[in-house]
């Protein structure tokens, strides 16, 4: 048997392209770990067949709940109240997920999956596709990215990459540490 593969999405924090995707939950041997959860900075890991999914719209709302209203901390765990769930029905209502049964391609609508409510959080909602069960996805918004329009940034203090010297911030006069020697909090647990 072969060893797992790991791929974790956006693993410096970096990636500029907003774009959702979904993680179609299959026996794959493949486990996409993805950081989610806004500043909370959860870690999720799923195993199956990643799909690139449509909806600039809907990553604006999703963004304006979690980021503007929730204030980037994430759900911590806890359930969403009813307005907010509501909104994130809404949203998963404009996302355009393509399913091919191998000779004819036609677009389907995402819902959350009622059965992981509990797994709902900033950049990480598992949702049902035509494909079965999955997970959608974004650039968890503890990054550099800029908001969305409409979509006023939030100020964190802290970030949840590391830091030269375990520092939140770099001092005066020092140079910042080069991409290539950052390190994600878990990428050590995929070696």
């Amino acid at each position: 048997m072969t060893a797992p593969r790991f791929v974790f999405l956006d693993p410096d924090g970096l990636l500029r392209q907003d774009r959702p995707y979904v993680v179609v939950r299959a026996p794959t041997g493949v486990r996409y770990r993805q950081q989610y959860g806004g500043t909370a900075c959860r870690q999720g890991s799923v195993e199956g067949f990643l799909v690139p999914v449509h909806g600039p719209d809907a990553l604006g709302l999703l963004r304006a709940l979690f980021e503007r209203d929730l204030r980037g901390a994430g759900t911590r765990g806890r359930p969403l109240r009813r307005a907010h769930r509501d909104r994130v029905d809404a949203a998963l209502a404009e996302v355009v997920y393509w399913a091919c049964d191998g000779t004819d391609e036609r677009p389907c609508p995402l819902a959350v999956d009622e059965d992981s409510l509990g797994e709902l959080d900033e950049a990480w909602i598992a949702v049902r596709t035509p494909d079965g069960p999955g997970v959608l996805v974004w650039c968890n918004s503890d990054g550099p990215r800029p908001a969305p329009p409409g979509v006023r940034a939030v100020r964190r203090a802290t970030s949840c990459r590391p830091s030269p010297a375990g520092r939140s911030r770099r001092p005066r006069g020092r140079r910042p540490v080069s991409r290539s020697r950052r390190h994600s909090p878990s990428c050590a647990a995929a070696r």
